[in-house]
């Protein structure tokens, strides 16, 4: 996990690793390096705490 890359000072945590690749996978655009959702990577900046919450776990649930 890095410091978000949508605002590096705000000291937020996302699954984000810098080797984005988006496939379709199950008919859902992901990316391949830490399985968000295109939706939810270009929603993270707008995320509460608890929505993060959930991208971290269905992310590292996709990864598996």
């Amino acid at each position: 996990m890095q410091e978000s890359p949508d605002n590096p000072d705000d000291n937020k945590l996302s699954p984000c690793v810098f080797q984005c690749r988006l496939e379709t996978i199950d008919n859902t655009e992901l990316c391949i390096a830490c399985g968000r959702t295109r939706s939810e990577i270009v929603n993270w900046s707008e995320f509460d705490q608890v929505q993060r919450d959930i991208v971290f776990k269905l992310s590292n649930e996709r990864m598996l």
